[in-house]
């Protein structure tokens, strides 16, 4: 993606070479662990204007042992969009893959980086450009 200046070509070069060491593989996808944002706290407005669940609890088979206490649910990843490296099948078949990146086929490996980011809103500049100074990618900015 042309707005995730986190990516290095060695975050790049572990996606190529997972797909190649996994040719059953549909993808490889840069992946973060965020465990503070368990999916079960995921909220939406309502008609009214107030918060409700993203999605129902019912979809649950046991709802007494959900929790929103963070690292309750077991780890939580997210594909953070910083790159997709999709094999061709995943494009033509794009029909049978997973919601809401079908791109990505069925069978996705992730490439773990500790932060990543597209660039939709100024604050993540700012966080964009800490980050790159921080791992020492060679670049430093005026404040």
């Amino acid at each position: 993606m042309c707005n995730a200046p986190t990516v290095s070509t060695e975050l790049i070069d572990s996606g190529i070479e997972a797909l190649i060491n996994d040719p059953e593989a549909d993808s490889a996808v840069t992946t973060i662990k965020l465990n503070m944002y368990s999916p079960l706290r995921a909220r939406k407005l309502d008609s009214n204007g107030y918060l409700e669940p993203f999605f129902s609890f019912e979809m649950f088979d046991d709802r007494s042992t959900l929790s929103c206490d963070r690292d309750s649910q077991g780890d939580v990843f997210f594909a953070d969009m910083s790159y997709t490296i999709s094999r061709s099948r995943s494009i033509e078949n794009m029909a049978d893959g997973l919601l809401p990146q079908k791109w990505m086929g069925k069978k996705i490996i992730p490439v773990y980086q500790p932060y990543g980011c597209d660039i939709d809103d100024e604050w993540q500049i700012a966080v964009s450009k800490w980050w790159i100074s921080t791992n020492g990618l060679g670049k430093t900015f005026p404040e």
